[in-house]
């Protein structure tokens, strides 16, 4: 049976989960699958064939039907009387930048958790919605104290921050700082045909130090660019003269911004080294995204 474990829906609790972020290695050492989190007791089924789709937590589930409570359970999901799953994860890394904000939302974002164990749940919105673990030990989400210890509400004062670089008063609402947010957020995502002049300047400058801009080409890329950067850059990384075998390296979007800050690329990079935000680019270059994920993963992702 196919289930879709997570999402990134904000939970009752104020906070969501980066699927992306979710790191499934020790679960695939002991994929078992509980009921209502308890894990004092024997399991009740396992997860198989766990992935990433759609940039969603997905798996097949397998009852079993030689223990009681596994086959009844079984038959309460064939029949739907249930349909709920819970995830049960330690925090690595939370973040509260605004690119990681969703409107409603009170505590910072997860961008980075290990999963350690899948439980069916009867009601999705209580308690049991999600289950957090520190060294093990469960964390009693409806303890106050505690789950502000592991899960920190966002803080109002960084919050005036992030309303003043967006360019708001800093008594901004929530909902004016999230529409600021969307806005940017849609102008980050423009193709690479959209970016400015000094973008395809960089990307010029760029080529010339690869060694892909040469004497003999220069004024035609030059022309080409000014016409159409994305055929440019496709152009530049279409390989070697007939009959060379000489590697030549793409130049991308990624190679001119971070060549333009003086950084290193995020292709230097594992996948599970990147940040959530990181990995939000790298979503946008679909190849290297499925290159790099296959490479952590070893299988392609579905997108």
């Amino acid at each position: 049976m196919k289930v879709i474990f997570s999402t990134e829906q904000l939970n009752s609790y104020g906070f969501w989960v980066a699927t992306l972020g979710i790191g499934l290695d020790r679960f695939k050492k002991n994929p078992i699958l509980l009921h209502d989190h308890r894990e004092w007791t024997l399991p009740i089924g396992k997860v198989e064939n766990i992935r990433i789709e759609n940039n969603e937590l997905v798996g097949d589930v397998t009852f079993d039907e030689s223990d009681e409570r596994g086959l009844q359970l079984k038959n309460k999901y064939e029949k739907g009387f249930m349909n709920a799953f819970s995830i049960g994860f330690e925090i690595l890394e939370l973040s509260d930048e605004s690119v990681n904000l969703k409107q409603g939302q009170i505590r910072k974002t997860v961008t980075k958790c290990e999963l350690i164990e899948i439980s069916v749940v009867t009601i999705p919105s209580n308690a049991n919605a999600v289950r957090l673990y520190k060294k093990g030990q469960k964390v009693e989400l409806s303890n106050n104290n505690e789950i502000n210890n592991f899960l920190p509400t966002i803080n109002k004062s960084k919050m005036k921050k992030i309303a003043l670089s967006l360019g708001l008063k800093e008594d901004a609402t929530e909902e004016q700082v999230i529409e600021a947010v969307a806005k940017l957020k849609k102008e980050s995502e423009k193709p690479a045909d959209d970016n400015s002049e000094k973008y395809r300047v960089a990307f010029i400058e760029l080529g010339k130090k690869q060694g892909l801009i040469t004497e003999e080409n220069k004024d035609a890329i030059e022309k080409l660019s000014k016409l159409d950067i994305s055929s440019t850059m496709t152009v530049l990384s279409g390989g070697s003269k007939k009959g060379e075998k000489k590697e030549q390296k793409q130049v991308s979007i990624t190679d001119i911004i971070e060549g333009m800050k003086g950084g290193s690329k995020t292709e230097a990079k594992k996948f599970n080294e990147l940040s959530h935000s990181e990995i939000v680019e790298l979503r946008k270059k679909p190849e290297e995204y499925k290159t790099m994920f296959k490479a952590h993963y070893g299988y392609e992702p579905k997108i």
